[in-house]
């Protein structure tokens, strides 16, 4: 009985990892679970510039390198940016280890590299971004929908504005293409 479910069981994932339409997007899924810590140094130096500008106002002032997913920060930051600069690194795909070699000073007077720059916007909430991933267009088109079917049912006053809110969940996720 044992090597009938077996059997069975290398049957059906055959089938799902082999499968024409779908079988190469399910094998690469696999593939960079596997892979997931494994990321190329100047793959994860992208990375956490990318993520950088976000955190800091003198993204010119901090230097970054990696090896074998241990991501070193040099150069110059803000003592109030740099709390935060640090916890959004840690979480960088790819990220093993931070080495913070950062100089960091309360004040930019004084230091050249900490002269002008641009604020930091930081990270936006998935709602607020111009462009909603799938998964949140889905959550909120359904959302919107509820709200509608309630606006319907129960009428007056909550009704209306269940309504208004319903109608424009499902407008912004309708309209927000990725």
């Amino acid at each position: 009985m044992a090597r009938l479910l077996t059997g069975i069981a290398l049957g059906a994932a055959s089938a799902f990892m082999l499968d024409p339409q779908q079988g190469r997007r399910r094998r690469a899924l696999v593939r960079d679970k596997m892979l997931r810590g494994a990321v190329w140094d100047d793959v994860l130096v992208g990375r956490v510039r990318a993520r950088l500008g976000r955190y800091v106002s003198h993204t010119h002032a901090v230097r970054v390198s990696a090896r074998n997913g241990v991501v070193t920060l040099t150069g110059d930051v803000l003592a109030r940016e740099h709390p935060s600069l640090v916890r959004a690194l840690r979480m960088v795909s790819g990220v093993t280890d931070l080495d913070d070699r950062l100089d960091v000073h309360t004040s930019s007077e004084g230091i050249s590299s900490l002269q002008g720059g641009v604020p930091p916007s930081g990270q936006r909430p998935e709602l607020l971004q111009a462009r909603w991933a799938p998964g949140t267009r889905a959550l909120a088109g359904g959302t919107g929908a509820l709200l509608v079917v309630y606006g319907l049912a129960r009428g007056g006053l909550k009704g209306i504005a269940a309504l208004a809110g319903g109608a424009a969940l499902l407008a912004r996720a309708k309209v927000n293409h990725t």
